[in-house]
């Protein structure tokens, strides 16, 4: 084998500059993966951190959220309830949980065998109390065996969203046994657990402070 001035062969060299490639090949593939490593580590941090402060972000814009104002307006009106197709006398903007607490009322609204039944008066409506009466009368006036009494009469939403009806000649509860409120508005005084019998300012207050 022919050998060069310092005594190496050409398949020496050969080798030699084969194993220096490889080294520098396989140095090059470690340094790359390390690099494509540490980089998808840093985007999965930066996915995180983006996703945590969006979080955030919504979380804040939540709380600095003005809270949806409850309508408080009163309306006046004159309705007569008594079977289930009067209950298209009452406006749109009565509630909707209204409509279908009245609704199952009229559905059992069924004259006795004298002729007698129900009529559901309604003279003021708010999304959260409506004032009105009951009055036993006959289908189409009061006759002998139905004398039309009646009493006053105010139905109250309570936190779960169903009405609850109070009704009394003297004085009203301050709230339902559900846990509806009657405001001033519908009752300016009220009985409380503590005062059964004889009446009390209303404890509620204004309508309107639902709002505050």
């Amino acid at each position: 084998m022919r050998k060069n001035e310092k005594g190496f062969g050409v398949l020496e060299i050969l080798l030699i500059v084969i194993v220096i490639g490889l080294i520098v090949v396989v140095g090059w593939l470690f340094i790359d993966r390390q690099k494509a490593k540490d980089g998808g580590a840093s985007k999965t941090t930066n996915t995180q951190q983006t996703t945590q402060k969006n979080t955030e972000q919504k979380s804040t814009q939540s709380t600095n959220e003005t809270p949806k104002q409850i309508d408080t307006a009163i309306h006046e009106v004159d309705i007569k309830l008594q079977t289930e197709a009067d209950i298209s006398k009452l406006p749109s903007y009565v509630p909707e949980s209204f409509r279908t607490y009245m609704l199952d009322t009229l559905k059992n609204n069924k004259p006795d065998k004298y002729g007698c039944i129900n009529i559901y008066s309604v003279s003021k409506l708010s999304v959260v109390n409506v004032y009105g009466g009951v009055e036993n009368g006959g289908v189409q006036v009061p006759t002998e065996n139905c004398p039309g009494t009646g009493s006053s009469a105010i139905w109250a939403v309570t936190p779960s969203g169903t009405w609850e009806q109070i009704g009394t000649q003297y004085s009203f509860v301050c709230n339902t046994p559900g846990g509806g409120k009657v405001y001033k508005e519908f009752s300016e005084t009220c009985r409380t657990v503590d005062q059964p019998i004889a009446p009390v300012p209303n404890p509620n207050g204004s309508i309107i402070s639902l709002n505050n």
